[in-house]
């Protein structure tokens, strides 16, 4: 017979519920499921050929999206993310998340990557930051962030590497900054 729980009830019940459970919590298993078996698995070679690789999943995105690629040892695609979707001029990126999905995939290494709808890929400062955030974490982790590329309508810009294909000028490579006198 089931009866209704009522208010007075409740303690009682969460003590049984203790007492008929082992002294550990419950176990848990997390594991990546692939949705489809990749039967072309490019391997990337430079960010030109990360740039030719996502210009096609992005080119046509209203708002920023930042994606993520899991590479293996070789360089070869493990998997491809849609990590974030943002607005048209920002995208949150979760580190924790970044990392989580590399760790996942067994991934060796990772790029990561987002558009610019505007059509300026010039990266911002915050795009300069989260990618020393990301570089960080991976080098804690062990898992190499080999870059973050800002695709714009024709051009693509690597934050790490400045200029990479189609830009008019040299973007320079990371924020600037001050040198100290000595």
């Amino acid at each position: 017979m089931v009866r209704p729980l009522s208010l007075f009830d409740a303690p009682a019940q969460a003590a049984a519920v203790r007492e008929s459970t082992s002294e550990y919590p419950c176990w848990v298993r997390v594991e990546l499921v692939r949705e489809a078996a990749a039967a072309y698995r490019p391997q990337m070679h430079s960010p030109e050929d990360v740039a030719a690789f996502l210009r096609p999943i992005l080119a046509r995105e209203p708002r920023e999206v930042f994606v993520v690629i899991c590479l293996d040892a070789k360089h070869r695609v493990l998997a491809l993310h849609r990590l974030a979707y943002g607005t048209v001029d920002s995208v949150p990126v979760d580190v924790r998340a970044v990392f989580q999905l590399a760790l996942l995939a067994n991934a060796v290494a990772i790029l990561v990557a987002h558009n610019h709808p505007s059509g300026d890929p010039t990266p911002s400062p915050q795009d300069f930051a989260v990618t020393e955030r990301l570089r960080g974490a991976g080098r804690v982790l062990d898992i190499e962030v080999l870059d973050h590329l800002v695709l714009g309508d024709e051009q693509c810009v690597s934050a790490i590497h400045g200029k990479v294909d189609g830009a008019a000028e040299e973007v320079p490579a990371g924020p600037q900054k001050r040198r100290r006198k000595p």
